[in-house]
């Protein structure tokens, strides 16, 4: 439960919006399995690995959105 209060306290609409354009991107080169997509987001926007989880999650079960 506290590691979800704090994915909420940084997750902010514009961190959404980055992470979902870099994630699309990132799916578009095809050059991973999306699956292992995790420490890709933990190094572009310093997070730690359940936050990053947390995200991916979020992205492929379609409940992240890119804001617009």
């Amino acid at each position: 439960l506290e590691r979800r209060y704090k994915m909420v306290q940084i997750f902010t609409p514009e961190l959404r919006r980055d992470i979902y354009d870099f994630l699309i991107d990132l799916r578009n080169t095809g050059e991973i399995n999306m699956f292992g997509a995790s420490p890709y987001i933990q190094d572009e926007f310093d997070l730690d690995k359940y936050q990053s989880r947390e995200i991916l999650n979020r992205f492929m079960n379609g409940t992240l959105h890119s804001g617009e």
